[in-house]
């Protein structure tokens, strides 16, 4: 099960922390890669029939792998676009007046 966490960095730490986002997902695609040639290898061996429910457990591993960088590319490319956005608005305007509060109501039979 995935849960979409939330947290608060500096303005500036928001690139540096997406690239770290994406790094935490490095061993993932290290076994996506080491999967990916453990059933070249099996497929391709002439020596031996290729242990299929093997290829079928390394199918299913590279599988879920991918599934996990995409969600983790598709994350950091809104941080990105987000980002951008925001820089593009440029520094937020200084308000022309402080807020007020509303006014207290009074009750009538206090007046």
């Amino acid at each position: 099960m995935h849960v979409k966490l939330s947290y608060t960095i500096e303005e500036e730490d928001i690139l540096k922390e997406a690239a770290n986002l994406l790094s935490l997902r490095g061993p993932t695609l290290q076994q996506v890669v080491e999967d990916y040639q453990s059933i070249q290898r099996e497929l391709t061996q002439e020596d031996d029939p290729p242990n299929l429910s093997r290829v079928e457990e390394y199918l299913l591993s590279l599988r879920n792998g991918l599934r996990g960088l995409d969600l983790r590319a598709a994350e950091v490319g809104g941080i990105v676009r987000e980002y951008e956005a925001h820089r593009r608005q440029g520094p937020p305007s200084p308000l022309s007046s402080p807020p007020t509060l509303p006014e207290a109501i009074v009750p009538e039979d206090e007046e």
